[in-house]
C-alpha cells in the first residue's frame, strides 16, 4: 500500500510544553540593563555595557515563576558584560551560569 505524503509523524506545539522565555535585568551604577531570550547565555550575551563597568551590580534573572537575584562582583560584571577578550567572556558566563543554576 502506498503511504500518504505527510500523513505521519507531525509534530504540533503545545503552548504549555513550549521553553519559557528568560528575563534578565543588571543594575549597575544607577543604570538598568534588559534583556530576554531563550537560554541564560543567549539572554547574557544581548546585555553589553560600553565602556564596560568595573563596579558591583545587581543580576535580576526571571524564567516564568522562578526568580533569582545575586550580586555580581566588579571584576565578573566587566569582563561579562564589558568589550574583552571572549575567553575571559566566557569563563566569567559559565561562573554566572553556575550561580543561577537554571
Amino acid at each position: 500500500m502506498p503511504r500518504k505524503k505527510g500523513s505521519k509523524n507531525k509534530k504540533t506545539t503545545d503552548p504549555t510544553t513550549s521553553a519559557q522565555l528568560i528575563k534578565a535585568t543588571l543594575k549597575s551604577v544607577g543604570r538598568t540593563y534588559q534583556a530576554e531570550g531563550e537560554t541564560l547565555e543567549d539572554v547574557l550575551r544581548k546585555i553589553k555595557i560600553s565602556g564596560g563597568a568595573k563596579t558591583v551590580s545587581v543580576l535580576k534573572v526571571e524564567r516564568g515563576e522562578i526568580v533569582k537575584e545575586k550580586i555580581l562582583s566588579g571584576i565578573t560584571t566587566h569582563h561579562l558584560f564589558g568589550q574583552g577578550s571572549p575567553t575571559t567572556r566566557e569563563i566569567h558566563l559559565k561562573k554566572v551560569k553556575m550561580l543561577f543554576d537554571l
